[in-house]
């Protein structure tokens, strides 16, 4: 029996943890593009003019735009790079419009929308005097082109594109599976900012801490098909926009979440605390912010993604000692309560987190709210083997310690010394000489 054991796996219900990334921090490059003034009619009838992505109904920016401004068409340094517009605050038209395209193969893309920033800090201590669009991640691509239109008179002069190479890591190449949560209190498997090669010497932000009532969910408004491995390199570079490029001192969004399931640790100062992050002006304080990466106003968010967003948030709603679902004591600028689990749209004028993405929220909420109230597993050993003793919410079993990072879920942590009593909720220590009960 011992020869069997020694060599069978355990398993134990709890998530499997992948070994540590052997990731090194990497600097990233800024290369800066400015726009070339071209005329509109020529945009329009150019021989590879490629119309705009745009929403049933909506109207292609070039059919209106009076004056443009175009960059050379500018080669993608390695297997990703983030692209994004930015200006001196104040000193573009709201009238603006940015779009890029990209060229893969033999053909050119259709021109996507940059939306304007909608993220940032609350803090004076972040302030920056340079703000811009969301950043865009070109994968896949060898070759991308931004253009400025604008129903003004001439082309905005003080806008420039931003190109970050986020450069390579040996995070890019390691091999990660998604992890769940199988309890409600069980943290689910994120991946670190050492993961993800991010370079600390960016951090200037101080991690600040708040009072978590509400979880937003958000979509980084960019590629859809990238790559698993691709992942690591995309995160560093909306990081190198986010805090360099912007000014923000570090990345906006708390937690990220990839197409294939995998849930990454964003800003910095700690995942299971109620850090403040930067990614829904004006509530910060009182948030968390999950970010899928991907475009989901123009593509189904995958289930895999949904169901991590069940995860993170029961996690977090967990440590905060607040519902998944319900109305938060936190107003929306309409006045009205906004939803434990909202949509940034809900608390900014934006389309974030998509169309597609936006329809799961009642999906994440009931999930995460069924993963919080399922019967928790308990480990406990004996002879150095673990069992696990499902139990009803709230209730622990006799003849059991309590893991610490469970203390939470009950009234108070009793000394593992009490005895307990038959339906008792207080557990005692159990010797490696007894029989499981």
């Amino acid at each position: 029996m011992a020869s069997v054991l020694a060599v069978a796996p355990m398993v134990t219900g709890f998530p499997q943890v992948s070994s540590p990334a052997q990731a090194h921090p990497i600097k990233s490059h800024v290369r800066q593009v400015g726009f070339v003034i071209s005329s509109v009619a020529a945009l329009r009838a150019a021989r590879n003019a490629t119309t705009t992505v745009t929403t049933p109904g909506a109207q292609d920016p070039i059919t209106t735009a009076r004056a443009a401004g175009v960059t050379p068409v500018q080669d993608v340094a390695g297997a990703v790079t983030v692209v994004g517009v930015t200006w001196p605050k104040g000193a573009t038209s709201v009238k603006a419009k940015y779009q890029i395209r990209t060229f893969t193969g033999a053909t050119w893309s259709q021109w996507q929308s940059l939306g304007v920033i909608d993220g940032g800090p609350d803090s004076t201590a972040a302030v920056s005097a340079t703000t811009g669009t969301d950043p865009y991640v070109i994968t896949g691509a060898s070759k991308y082109e931004v253009r400025s239109l604008t129903m003004d008179a001439s082309v905005p002069t003080a806008a420039t594109v931003q190109a970050v190479d986020p450069g390579a890591s040996s995070a890019d190449n390691i091999q990660q599976v998604p992890g769940a949560a199988t309890a409600a209190t069980i943290k689910p498997t994120i991946y670190t900012r050492a993961q993800w090669g991010a370079n600390e010497s960016l951090m200037t932000w101080p991690p600040a801490y708040g009072n978590i009532q509400v979880g937003f969910v958000h979509h980084t408004v960019d590629t859809n098909d990238y790559t698993a491995d691709q992942v690591p390199a995309m995160i560093r570079g909306i990081y190198a926009y986010h805090a360099q490029t912007l000014g923000w001192g570090d990345i906006g969004y708390n937690f990220l979440i990839d197409r294939f399931g995998r849930t990454w640790e964003g800003r910095s100062g700690g995942m299971d605390k109620p850090v403040i992050g930067g990614q829904t002006y004006g509530y910060n304080a009182e948030s968390t912010g999950v970010a899928a990466i991907g475009n989901f106003d123009i593509a189904a968010a995958p289930q895999a993604m949904t169901d991590a967003f069940k995860q993170i948030f029961a996690w977090k709603f967990s440590l905060a000692g607040i519902p998944a679902t319900g109305a938060s004591p936190v107003l929306a600028p309409n006045g009205s309560p906004l939803q434990r689990v909202s949509g940034h749209r809900d608390a900014y004028a934006t389309a974030c987190p998509g169309q597609y993405l936006y329809a799961k929220l009642p999906e994440i909420r009931d999930g995460a709210a069924a993963i919080m109230s399922a019967p928790a597993a308990l480990p406990s050993t004996h002879r150095g083997l673990t069992f696990l003793t499902p139990l009803p919410p709230g209730r622990l079993p006799p003849h059991k310690t309590v893991p610490s990072f469970l203390c939470h879920r009950t009234a108070s942590c009793p000394p593992s010394s009490v005895p307990s009593s038959p339906g008792s909720t207080r557990p005692r220590s159990i010797s490696p000489a007894e029989p499981p009960p």
